[in-house]
């Protein structure tokens, strides 16, 4: 017997399906990439999962939930955006099959409860620790996450140089769960050529030194920060000095130089030959600042200010008044070099080496966008995984394992639930499935066959994208973080219980706030 839905289930399963099919281009390492255009005439390149749906912003309910869904694994893992929301909208969808055939949305969610439970008991068995030590293997993690982002030669080369700033960072098991090695790490990417990237064990910044007679090089550099205002400080409350007398002006001038000279006498008796501030230098200290060949640069940025402090060893001071012992930082070197057509402030070689910086390079400055913005994702997730370096087997070859464990065990259910357990595993497929679609595979080869596979036990199989085939996906180097997998599943099963959930849609009216319109909006 069929059940009729009603209008709100149907909006939201059409939704659903919408996001589904315009996400499902662009996974993998031969997704596509979605051009956006703004109200402005501004044009985007994206192809994360997150961003498409930033930049075409749905009204939809589901789409934002989907949003939600993805923000919340960009931030944790920097990755996984659309596989998430690939299951969580197939999961909505077979919901609905169900729910036509007159299973309630209670039993399909107590199935699908009950599936993940299953699947995060199998994905625990089909995981394999990876050594953090074991930089080849580490590698091949981001590696993985960088393919459907860049290409191949270039994922290569920026897996390398992640591995490299991570390792410098001593980022590992033992690191702690709330660290956030962003705080840490930093990309700059310019136009040039790709081969030219380069990792900086320590700070880069857009910036100038504040005097052109001022060294652009300091090798053994011993670093002071300061805060406030080098210099005069202005009042917080308007002030005005009037000076009645033609002969004092001098000596006010010169009351002025003293307090500046003191403050440059503070600096140079610290030992300090490199001077950071936050905010600006009086444009009296620039001469003896120039003088005392003190390589000085201004107005630079707190986040930069916090890395030149975890990188160096320094600490910032609010003024010169509160001295600078135990407050001066060591690197190898500080220079201003040139970028790009920027000029650029680099911190080398830190004594505590807490800080790192990829200069990356794209050929045009839209692709050096996008790898800086690539990077960090991939980088954040990549953390997560040495902190949790249980793995398993990219190219569908985990979800196809569970759908195939999921389907064995539905049989053993015995109520209506056992449809949803088999819907959920058939959902699993989609991942597998969609990779091969968008390799240019025929699915209708190529999904039996890998069932086949994983049926006589050979759960590594899966899909190679770069060469459009079936293959041991793990023997191959292809692995994703498990702990990612598991929260990728948890997060998209919880997304689609939300959805299921929802009987009827209300929205508020906007001239009436104490009225309710029922089944009511068509969202654009």
């Amino acid at each position: 017997m069929k059940s009729k839905l009603t209008k709100a289930q149907e909006n939201n399963l059409v939704a659903a399906k919408v996001i589904r099919e315009m996400l499902s281009r662009s996974f993998g390492p031969r997704g596509l990439t979605k051009l956006t255009v703004n109200n402005y005439g501004d044009f985007f390149l994206v192809q994360a999962g997150v961003d498409i749906l930033e930049k075409i912003d749905y009204k939809h309910p589901v789409a934002k939930m989907m949003l939600d869904l993805a923000k919340s694994l960009e931030s944790n893992f920097g990755d996984g955006s659309i596989t998430a929301v690939l299951l969580a909208t197939g999961l909505v969808e077979k919901a609905g099959e169900l729910m036509r055939m007159g299973v309630h949305p209670n039993v399909i969610a107590d199935g699908y409860e009950e599936s993940l439970k299953k699947s995060l008991s199998i994905l625990s068995d089909l995981s394999f620790s990876l050594d953090p030590n074991d930089a080849k293997g580490i590698r091949r993690i981001a590696y993985t996450s960088l393919l459907p982002k860049v290409p191949q030669d270039n994922s290569d080369l920026l897996s390398g140089l992640v591995v490299q700033a991570l390792k410098i960072l001593e980022v590992d098991e033992t690191s702690a769960p709330s660290q956030d090695v962003t705080d840490h790490f930093n990309v700059i990417a310019r136009e040039g050529d790709f081969e030219e990237s380069s990792l900086v064990d320590g700070v880069a910044f857009d910036a100038t030194v504040l005097d052109p007679s001022m060294p652009k090089k300091v090798i053994g550099a011993r670093i002071a920060i300061v805060h406030s205002l080098f210099g005069i400080r202005e009042m917080k409350m308007k002030t005005e000095i009037r000076i009645s007398e033609a002969a004092s002006l001098p000596l006010f001038r010169r009351k002025e130089r003293s307090i500046i000279h003191k403050m440059i006498s503070d600096v140079v008796s610290s030992g300090a030959n490199v001077l950071f501030t936050h905010k600006g230098v009086d444009d009296l200290a620039f001469a003896p600042l120039s003088a005392s060949r003190i390589f000085t640069v201004r107005r630079v940025g707190m986040r930069d200010l916090r890395r030149i402090e975890r990188s160096t060893g320094a600490k910032m001071i609010l003024s010169t008044d509160e001295g600078f012992e135990g407050k001066i930082g060591y690197s190898v070197r500080v220079e201003e070099m040139e970028i790009g057509d920027r000029k650029w402030i680099i911190v080398q070689g830190g004594k505590n080496h807490g800080a790192v910086t990829i200069l990356a390079r794209g050929y045009l400055q839209r692709s050096a966008d996008h790898i800086q913005d690539t990077l960090r994702r991939v980088v954040r997730m990549v953390g997560a995984a040495l902190r949790n370096p249980d793995v398993v087997a990219g190219g569908g070859a985990c979800e196809m394992s569970l759908s195939a464990e999921l389907h064995t065990w539905s049989t053993s259910q015995t109520s209506r639930k056992q449809l949803a357990v088999e819907m959920y595993s058939k959902v699993l497929e989609l991942i597998p499935t969609t990779l091969a679609i968008n390799s240019g595979m025929n699915q209708l080869d190529v999904i039996p066959k890998l069932r086949n596979h994983h049926a006589e036990g050979r759960s590594g199989y899966g899909i190679d994208s770069l060469k459009g085939e079936l293959a041991d996906i793990a023997a191959r180097g292809y692995i994703e973080s498990a702990h990612m997998k598991s929260q990728i599943l948890n997060s998209a099963t919880e997304a689609a219980l939300s959805i299921i959930r929802i009987g009827d849609v209300y929205q508020m009216s906007h001239q009436h706030s104490d009225m309710a319109q029922k089944e009511g909006p068509d969202y654009p």
